[in-house]
């Protein structure tokens, strides 16, 4: 499996292109895989506007806090009362 990835900063996207070269016969499988990823001001404008409040912001799936230097976020959400 041979992995590489393009980062457009404008539009907030990652291109992760991956290649699988079997061992024996058969095909190579070609995908690509497009990410958009938002920032956290974005996700609670958003959720906002779904009707929707967090009810936990996580760092990571772990379960860490989420902090200024965290590079991902999960968030929980639920219908606002």
């Amino acid at each position: 499996m041979l992995e590489r990835g393009h980062w457009d900063r404008d539009r907030q996207q990652v291109r992760a292109y991956y290649e699988h070269i079997p061992r024996g016969d058969g095909p190579r499988i070609e995908a690509c895989l497009p990410q958009r990823y938002l920032l956290r001001d974005q996700v609670d404008r958003l959720l906002n506007e779904a009707g929707l409040a967090p009810l936990w912001i996580h760092g990571d799936f772990d379960g860490r806090a989420c902090g200024p230097g965290a590079e991902h976020f999960v968030v929980c959400a639920a219908a606002k009362p």
